[in-house]
Formats: structure tokens, C-alpha cells, sequence
């Protein structure tokens, strides 16, 4: 298979996400790209969250937090073992790999695209999980485990943060920077009875509820006087 035979559309599908993660590899090589510990974490933390949050917001329907397929296949991939990063740039990679010679070798079998180009998809996609999955098993040996930045639950309750999109008895989502100043962005709600919050507003956090991985906010009348005055000034 030459470069012409890349840009083919059966190849293409394959060649893209290759490239598109050798490239990625390049900026982080180079210092172009940074991916810290705050993206990773602030995604690996968030990610079933920011990705499928399915609340029915009906007031005569109990909410649920649905796993969304993504977060699965991410799961099953090996999210939680390694950062969420590698974990992609390694299954890019490979997909793009794996299909590239199963289509080079279909090809002399099937003849046509439209036929062997749905073997290469199976083929490639169960390579791929297993490979990368391996992988991330094989890292989170390696990674130090040590020492971690992740901030538990509990440490965010007293901190000040920003409501994203209103905060109801339902459902919200709020802004916060924890000790080690990174940027979380995390599910909250109001307790019942009280009036939503809107988007902007400055909150604190009073309390986890665990069962639904949540926060229980309240509004921060303190900074909002205080962001009030700079604002006047």
C-alpha cells in the first residue's frame, strides 16, 4: 500500500485518526501541547457528567443518572487506569494501524470496498479495545501511585465557586477551583424549597450527597456583595 492508496475513502477512515494522534504525540513531544494533570482529571472525574447527564426534569418524576454508552466503552477501554489522553491516543492509533492492514489484506480477497471494509471495522475495532486496554492495564502498573492531585469530595465542601447552568432541587452545575487550584466543574443542586440559581451566580458549597454525586449549594451573598463593589469601583 503506497501513500495514493491512503486517500482512498475505505483508507481514509482509518488513516485519519492515526495521523490525527501521531500529530497530537508531536505537539506534546515538542511542548506545543500541554496535557497536565487538569485535564486529565478535571475530564476523568466529569466526563459521565459533561458528556450524558440525563435528568428528567419533570417535577413528578424522580431523576436518574444514566451511565451514558460512551462512558462505558470508555470504561471498558480502561478509563480510571491511565489518563484519559494516552488512553485515546493509544486506540487512535491503533484503530488506524489495525484497519490499514486489514484493509491492504481484504482487499485482495473481497476486491470491493463496500464489502470488505465492514470486516476491517469488527476486526479492527475488537484489536483495538484489547490492545488498548492492555495497554492501560500494563501503565497503571508503571504510573506512580503514590502521590495524586486529585481533590476527594469532601475537600471541596466550604469552598466558593460559579453556577454554570442554574442550579434547581433537580440538577446544576457549578464551577470551582480546589486547593490545588485546578478547575472542576461539578453537578450541584439546591436544597428543596429554595429558589434556582442562574448562571453567574457565586455560590458555596455546603454539602456532598453521595448517592447521586452531587453538591448542595447555597448562594454566596459574600462574594457576590464583595464581586459587587470591585465591579463599582
Amino acid at each position: 500500500m503506497n501513500w495514493q492508496d491512503l486517500l482512498e475513502w475505505q483508507n481514509l477512515i482509518f488513516a485519519l485518526p492515526f495521523v490525527g494522534a501521531l500529530f497530537y504525540l508531536v505537539l506534546l513531544a515538542t511542548g506545543t501541547f500541554s496535557a497536565d494533570h487538569d485535564i486529565d482529571h478535571d475530564i476523568d472525574h466529569d466526563i459521565d457528567h459533561d458528556i450524558d447527564h440525563d435528568i428528567d426534569h419533570d417535577h413528578g418524576i424522580e431523576h436518574t443518572h444514566d451511565v451514558s454508552g460512551f462512558m462505558k466503552a470508555l470504561t471498558l477501554l480502561g478509563l480510571g487506569k491511565v489518563p484519559l489522553s494516552i488512553l485515546l491516543t493509544t486506540f487512535f492509533i491503533t484503530f488506524g494501524f489495525f484497519g490499514l492492514v486489514a484493509n491492504g489484506v481484504l482487499q485482495k480477497i473481497l476486491v470491493f470496498p463496500i464489502v470488505y471494509l465492514w470486516v476491517s471495522l469488527a476486526t479492527t475495532l475488537f484489536l483495538s479495545i484489547i490492545f488498548t486496554r492492555s495497554i492501560a492495564i500494563g501503565l497503571a502498573k508503571i504510573l506512580p501511585t503514590t502521590e495524586t492531585y486529585a481533590s476527594k469530595p469532601g475537600d471541596l465542601i466550604g469552598l466558593g465557586g460559579e453556577i454554570i447552568y442554574t442550579a434547581t432541587e433537580f440538577s446544576g452545575t457549578c464551577d470551582v477551583y480546589d486547593k490545588y487550584n485546578t478547575l472542576l466543574r461539578k453537578q450541584c443542586r439546591i436544597k428543596k424549597g429554595n429558589e434556582p440559581i442562574p448562571p453567574g451566580k457565586k455560590v458555596v458549597l455546603l454539602e456532598y450527597d453521595e448517592a447521586n454525586g452531587e453538591y448542595i449549594v447555597s448562594e454566596n451573598n459574600l462574594m457576590e456583595s464583595i464581586t459587587s463593589q470591585s465591579q463599582e469601583v
